[in-house]
């Protein structure tokens, strides 16, 4: 019994949400938790790919109202 290597396309989103790398942080957390992802790429001006945000990168807003900074403050890290 032979089978073919699977490869990444067989798993692979072939057509992921994205954000441009001057979108909000808000909106990148909004998208996350609404569509339950944990990866965003990111899009320069041109429509090719500048990086990739992770959920982990995010997770400095929570650090913040963890250390009793509030909800207020992570907003404010939010726009930034």
């Amino acid at each position: 019994m032979s089978t073919k290597p699977r490869t990444v396309r067989h798993l692979m989103s072939t057509d992921p949400y994205t954000l441009g790398r001057n979108d909000q942080l808000r909106l990148a957390d909004d998208l996350m938790k609404d569509e339950r992802i944990r990866h965003i790429p990111i899009l320069d001006e041109d429509g090719g790919l500048c990086g990739i945000l992770t959920q982990r990168d995010l997770f400095r807003g929570a650090l913040v109202r963890a250390l009793g900074f509030g909800g207020r403050a992570e907003d404010q890290m939010l726009k930034t």
